[in-house]
């Protein structure tokens, strides 16, 4: 038969006590460090949003990095009813991705100049490098030759002749990589054709986008209300790109109520629609990533809200502009 009188409960009791308590300042300790890490991260992330705020920025974007929204589509380009810029400035290195896909496949561009936009474009010199003069379709020899030369310029053989070229092997110096890690081999070029092929280097993206705007301003000729294109080359002042629609009041917000309201920009510009105002867009990336693979900010003003970094951007751009001559020469 069970012997009752051999179990000590005073013990189990105890233990018992221990176990609750030690699971209790546990808890308790676990929630105190949660909490704490999460208020320092919570005040750093307050931190950095109000100092952006403060200058001005309105969104920062990392996923789809890179890319416009559809919204920002509609704003920029003038799309589905909304209003079109009285100016459109846009800051590339060589705007080849930029103006493949809102020009050569959608002729958005176009559009905006063929309204009476005034559309002004900002790109790096492509006629101080080594290969300056050369068109926008290259031979097979010319790759042989081209790759040849950066291939020098990677392993140290040769020095650049252009800020183009310069970021161009900034750029392309990991891709080019072979698998060894050894830049001293055969592969390394056969990498550097091959990225050839498909985009050429810098100056050749530089001249291939002069040649979609030169066929823009050609074909808008015939249209009265369309205006020329301008092109400008910078030589090294390259920051960060930059996309500025530059609105002027719009009459049309004014219309009377019996009319379908049109939304021109986004609410958190103000409720009159009918002012002044400014929008930017830009990206933060490193020179040896891809403008496509980084952060994109968006910042706005207008009259009743200012904004210096948008201040900031405009008068870098409008600086350039008036520094260096048009350049849409043949």
């Amino acid at each position: 038969m069970w012997n009752w009188d051999s179990v000590n409960y005073a013990d189990q009791i105890v233990d018992l006590i221990i176990a609750v308590v030690q699971s209790a300042l546990i808890l308790v300790l676990t929630t105190l460090l949660t909490r704490y890490l999460f208020n320092r991260i919570l005040l750093r992330e307050k931190v950095i949003g109000k100092r952006l705020s403060e200058y001005g920025i309105e969104r920062v974007k990392s996923n789809d990095a890179g890319i416009l929204s559809e919204k920002d589509h509609q704003y920029l380009f003038a799309l589905n009813g909304h209003q079109v810029p009285r100016e459109a400035d846009f800051m590339f290195l060589t705007g080849s991705s930029f103006f493949r896909d809102f020009q050569k496949k959608t002729g958005y561009i176009e559009s905006l100049a063929k309204r009476g936009c005034k559309v002004k474009v900002l790109l790096a010199n492509p006629e101080r490098g080594r290969f300056g003069a050369e068109e926008v379709e290259l031979s097979a020899e010319k790759i042989e030759e081209m790759a040849q030369y950066y291939y020098n310029v990677i392993i140290g053989k040769e020095k650049t002749k252009s800020f183009l070229e310069r970021s161009y092997v900034m750029l392309i110096k990991s891709k080019v990589m072979p698998a060894d890690g050894d830049f001293a081999s055969e592969e390394t070029i056969l990498n550097i054709k091959n990225l050839l092929k498909k985009n050429g280097d810098h100056n050749c993206q530089v001249r291939q986008v002069r040649q979609w705007l030169k066929e823009i301003n050609e074909r808008n000729k015939e249209c009265p209300a369309a205006v020329q294109v301008e092109l400008h080359y910078y030589e090294d002042e390259y920051q960060m790109p930059m996309m500025i629609a530059r609105f002027n009041a719009d009459e049309r917000a004014a219309k009377s109520s019996h009319n379908k309201p049109t939304v021109y920009a986004p609410r958190t510009m103000g409720k009159d629609k009918n002012q002044n105002r400014i929008m930017v867009w830009t990206n933060l990336n490193a020179p040896i990533r891809e403008t496509m693979e980084s952060i994109s900010v968006f910042c706005y003003k207008n009259e009743d809200r200012d904004a210096a970094f948008v201040n900031d951007v405009c008068s870098s751009f409008d600086y350039l502009i008036d520094t260096y001559p048009e350049n849409m020469a043949a």
